[in-house]
């Protein structure tokens, strides 16, 4: 996300998507909130390349594994209305998300949220 390359950042996220591993994990909390912003993140990268179906899907399998999302549950209720978040979210991505300067912790997993995307 840093550099703003869409292309290498989709590739990573799908990367991650298909060697995960739920099995061993010390920390299944943490570890099923690491899969949700995964699968949220590389729900942003569909949404915004104009692919909102693809997009809702990933969204909806990120509510799956993190049921308490309030934020991303408001924001799959507007896409399915077709409110669109491209235009935000293309606007926020170009001007680069901060996503290490955190002053909390993630208790709450939509702690830091914007629009259901962590």
């Amino acid at each position: 996300f840093r550099n703003r390359d869409d292309a290498k950042a989709a590739r990573l996220f799908d990367a991650a998507l298909r060697l995960w591993r739920e099995e061993g994990i010390a920390a299944p909390e943490e570890a099923r909130a690491d899969r949700a912003r995964i699968l949220s993140f590389r729900g942003f990268l569909y949404e915004v390349a104009g692919e909102t179906e693809r997009a809702l899907s990933l969204f909806r399998e990120s509510l799956r594994w993190d049921p308490k999302n309030e934020g991303l549950a408001e924001r799959v209720a507007a896409m399915e209305r077709g409110e669109s978040f491209v235009e935000r979210d293309r606007a926020l991505w170009e001007h680069g998300w901060s996503w290490d300067e955190h002053d909390h912790d993630h208790e709450r997993t939509d702690a830091c949220m914007r629009g259901g995307l962590y």
